[in-house]
């Protein structure tokens, strides 16, 4: 039986301070985190690298950069930024914005100084913030135009050719002028160098001058255009077939004309609208990891409609017969993306006229004359210039007359490069080099019983290759490229 005493109670007393002592002396050595079971989550800035310089002139070069991971936070740009001091930041304007995607990317490093030390570093910008790769430096050389090398490419007499400096070379020369082959698109990899066009109805790359076919299982194929990433050959063009045959299906253009882009000598067909027939492919265009295509697809109800895809999903620029203004015919010959920013040019048609197009990010801009109608055939983006060069139908802005003038475009403003003589003429295509503009076409003339052509290249608005006249023969420039 328990007795109660007073020597009882002060055991007792003394063990419960004791254990107060205690408690007191535990918990204040734990840290408010160590009570938490759960370990709490440090945002992360993403985590990239930055590669090495390349392609080095007066007024340019290349970089880039690897994304290693986002981090904890969603990737909403990358890019190259760059100065003339040191670790430069995105709040310079230099910069370039190359997408938003993990891996590997390319950046153009445009309007340099010659002679000049800059430091360059990748950037990548997620919701979290801003992390840098190591900074690099480069020296840029005396001059912007020291090795600048023109390469010229298109059909003269039947066969294709290629103008390397004003040195000629045929492709697939036919024993008389017919049309067998012509060269569309020209690009340089390093010291590869490849064409793409068409020779004996079929879509054709030649590399340093080795031909391969890209398509022969349809009556008629073409290669128009070409862009390189890396180690990937991205090549669009279209394929036809009899719009009878049993495998028509209305929905993914396995008949008629069908949009095609070659990855590596690789075919796919590019997806089209619902209610859309066939599909065509015009220009391609690659910037970081994404793949840019223009060209056009053919409703059921006779529609044809500008367009754009990326990364293979579809973009109509026009809503056709269904809009206001009624567009039923409409055409996107051309792409160009600089940053973020995505330039397609082409043509509509609204009642009688033609209009010539540029759409930024879809919104379109009109390129006519006033009196007459325009087509746009290339696009070209350097700097703050936005480069279109087509052709104006009717000439009153010029003297009068009714022929067709090589014009270029400049931020939308018109510049003439032929007048409105006898001869008419139509510009094909545009590339720029540092301050240099160079612009390729052809000349029309003597037209009463048969027709005289001959290719052009103008430099700076003044004429700078010409070849003589060719009888009834289309013979003109289709593609330029200069490094």
């Amino acid at each position: 039986m328990f007795k109660y005493s007073h020597k009882t109670f002060n055991n007792l007393f003394f063990r419960a301070t004791l254990l107060c002592i205690a408690s007191v002396v535990i918990n204040s050595c734990i840290k408010p985190q160590d009570q938490d079971s759960l370990p709490l989550i440090q945002d992360s800035l993403p985590l990239i690298s930055t590669s090495a310089v390349n392609s080095i002139s007066g007024g340019s070069a290349v970089a880039g950069g690897n994304v290693i991971s986002a981090g904890t936070g969603v990737l909403t740009a990358r890019g190259v930024v760059w100065g003339t001091t040191t670790n430069p930041t995105t709040n310079l304007s230099t910069k370039t914005n190359d997408g938003s995607t993990i891996g590997q990317f390319s950046s153009n490093i445009t309007g340099l100084l010659p002679n000049t030390v800059y430091y360059f570093r990748a950037y990548a910008t997620s919701s979290i913030g801003t992390s840098y790769g190591q900074t690099l430096n480069f020296t840029t050389t005396n001059s912007t135009s020291t090795s600048t090398s023109v390469l010229v490419a298109g059909n003269i007499c039947g066969a294709g050719f290629v103008l390397r400096d004003g040195v000629q070379t045929k492709y697939d020369d036919p024993s008389s002028c017919i049309n067998n082959c012509s060269i569309t698109g020209i690009s340089i990899n390093g010291s590869d160098e490849y064409l793409v066009g068409y020779s004996g109805n079929y879509a054709r790359v030649w590399k340093n001058g080795i031909k391969s076919t890209l398509s022969s299982n349809f009556p008629v194929s073409v290669a128009y255009s070409i862009a390189i990433n890396g180690n990937d050959i991205y090549i669009a063009g279209e394929e036809f077939q009899d719009v009878s045959s049993s495998t028509l299906n209305p929905f993914d253009a396995l008949g008629g004309v069908s949009a095609k882009v070659w990855k590596n000598g690789i075919a796919t067909n590019l997806p089209l609208s619902q209610g859309s027939i066939h599909g065509g492919a015009k220009s391609i265009f690659t910037n970081g990891s994404d793949i840019y295509v223009a060209g056009y697809e053919i409703r059921a109800n006779g529609d044809i409609i500008a367009k754009y895809w990326k990364n293979g999903v579809g973009y109509n620029l026009v809503s056709g017969s269904s809009g206001t203004p009624v567009v039923r015919f409409s055409m996107a010959t051309s792409i160009f993306v600089q940053n973020a920013d995505i330039y397609v040019g082409g043509y509509e048609q609204v009642g009688n006229n033609v209009v010539g197009k540029i759409w930024k990010n879809s919104t379109p801009t009109s390129l006519v004359n006033t009196s007459g109608d325009a087509i746009i055939r290339s696009v070209f983006v350097s700097g703050t210039n936005v480069y279109a060069v087509g052709t104006n139908y009717g000439c009153s802005a010029v003297g009068g007359g009714t022929s067709k003038v090589a014009t270029i475009w400049t931020n939308g403003s018109p510049r003439y490069l032929s007048d409105c003589n006898s001869t008419d003429a139509e510009a094909m295509s545009i590339f720029v080099k540092g301050s240099d503009v160079y612009v390729g076409g052809k000349y029309i003339s003597s037209c009463n019983s048969n027709c005289y052509f001959k290719y052009i290249v103008w430099k700076n608005g003044a004429q700078y290759l010409t070849s003589s006249s060719i009888g009834n023969v289309y013979t003109g420039v289709n593609a330029l490229f200069v490094k």
